[in-house]
């Protein structure tokens, strides 16, 4: 990103102090601009109309940015560059801290950053256009959230590390799970920055509500994939919220002890022991 208090050695030959910190700004007015405009009407809007918004001619606009193009990809390079804070990382990978509130956290603070009126607008337009934003934060939230996501939660819940080698399929399935919960939650921007709804009135319980779900459903969903513990495929979770487990495996089959973090709740919970699903 320019910066205007930046090392004189930047300053092409010949050109004032003062010239060129006036320069850089009028650059960054352009670009501010830009990025209110694209994310407002979308990448279609023209550079005519960004520069009567700016109250400058359009050969003006050129002498900063060479094409429309040029300047589409400086706003989304300038948009996009810090939306990942390297101590989520940190965060979700914590297993002092239970799952739930890893989650729950993470989701909070990545709306907050991240989940904004122009990066949502910005993200959804380019990604129409086949610009590049889109696809790096794919690749970068499969890396970063999905896969820290599937190995604590296979920790979690006492299943194996991970698949076989072999099982591309079940893999992917895994993911889809922890993108149904990420997708989730982008939804709730969706729905406000594009569609014009309002946004939850309690966004931690609604964020913690889609945390439950998650949590409840996916442990049995990977349990039941090839090389899960063949108890663990007859849990049925009811409720993380009163810490209730659903044995919904065969009735002559007494329910196993729950383990890890779903059965210390469970067991703190409810007094030790799980209720059949047929009693």
């Amino acid at each position: 990103m320019s910066d205007a208090t930046g090392p004189t050695a930047r300053r092409p030959v010949g050109a004032p102090p003062g010239r060129r910190a006036h320069g850089l700004a009028r650059e960054q007015a352009i670009i501010a601009a830009a990025t209110d405009l694209f994310a407002e009407i979308g990448l279609d809007a023209t550079t005519r109309e960004l520069a009567a918004r700016l109250g400058i001619t359009q050969p003006l606009l050129y002498r900063y940015f060479d094409s429309k193009e040029a300047l589409i990809e400086r706003v989304l390079e300038e948009e996009f560059a810090g939306e990942w804070n390297p101590g989520w990382e940190a965060l979700l990978a914590d297993r002092a801290v239970p799952l739930r509130e890893r989650l729950v956290s993470f989701y909070l603070d990545y709306a907050a950053a991240v989940l904004t009126y122009r990066r949502v607008r910005l993200l959804m337009f380019s990604g129409l256009k086949g610009f590049g934003p889109g696809a790096r934060a794919i690749g970068m939230l499969r890396e970063r959230v999905v896969e820290r996501v599937l190995a604590e939660g296979r920790h979690a819940f006492s299943l194996p590390p991970s698949l076989p080698s072999d099982d591309d399929a079940g893999r992917e399935r895994d993911a889809e799970l922890v993108w149904n919960l990420h997708d989730s939650i982008f939804a709730l921007a969706m729905r406000q920055h594009v569609f014009g709804q309002p946004a939850p009135q309690d966004l931690r319980a609604t964020i913690a509500d889609k945390v439950d779900a998650f949590l409840e459903g996916v442990p049995a969903g990977m349990a039941r994939r090839p090389g899960g513990p063949a108890e663990a495929a007859g849990w049925a979770a009811e409720s993380l919220a009163t810490g209730e487990m659903v044995w919904a495996g065969p009735p002559a089959v007494p329910a196993p002890r729950p383990a890890k973090e779903l059965g210390a709740l469970v067991l703190e919970k409810n007094g030790g022991t799980p209720r059949a699903a047929h009693d």
